[in-house]
């Protein structure tokens, strides 16, 4: 009998557990604005990346975007072109972050993402496209702003002047090992023939 009690014992304390487990997921789920009802969680998002990332050996891409900014759909474009979209893919672990969306696209902006871009920009009052280069381990190599000679004032976001496209290339020269030389040559020759995005 008394192994009985005990196993019976087990068994009621791994119940409470639960139910108390179900009760602060509901909460948590409970607390979600109904807009971000079907999107991941941005820390959640860079999170699975870093963790990619380092199994696969290569650096993070995290990218803030919005389906209505036209110069994210170019750098969308680029991500998939046939010929450099390949070399992004064997660099980085892409990490997409849908920000500011609007009218029925709001649900599917990533919650959080306001407070990973202050901890990765220092600021969540940014334009788009904004992206970040993070190592496996998250430390910051490089953004859209610095890390690189170039010097560049504000947000590059899509490179368009030769000061954006130059910081750009070295930001790549430093962290993308799959673009050799002539592929960032070629690359430069590519953002000059797409600097002026179609309106949609």
């Amino acid at each position: 009998m008394k192994g009985f009690s005990t196993m019976t014992n087990h068994i009621y304390v791994a119940t409470v557990r639960l139910a108390h487990a179900l009760l602060i997921g509901l909460a948590i789920t409970s607390a979600v604005p109904a807009a971000y009802a079907d999107a991941d969680n941005a820390q959640d998002i860079v999170a699975r990346a870093k963790a990619q990332a380092h199994h696969e050996k290569k650096n993070v891409f995290v990218y803030f975007h919005a389906s209505w900014c036209p110069w994210c759909r170019q750098l969308d474009k680029l991500l998939d072109d046939p010929t450099y979209g390949p070399k992004f893919r064997a660099s980085y672990v892409i990490a997409a972050v849908d920000i500011r969306e609007r009218g029925e696209r709001e649900k599917d902006e990533n919650p959080g993402w306001d407070t990973l871009m202050a901890s990765l920009r220092g600021a969540a009052e940014q334009d788009v496209p904004y992206y970040v280069i993070l190592s496996p381990m998250g430390k910051k190599l490089g953004d859209s702003y610095r890390g690189t000679s170039a010097s560049i004032p504000d947000n590059a976001g899509y490179p368009q002047t030769e000061q954006e496209i130059t910081g750009f290339l070295e930001l790549l020269k430093k962290t993308a090992p799959a673009f050799k030389p002539g592929d960032i040559k070629k690359l430069g020759n590519f953002f000059r023939a797409h600097s002026n995005p179609q309106p949609h």
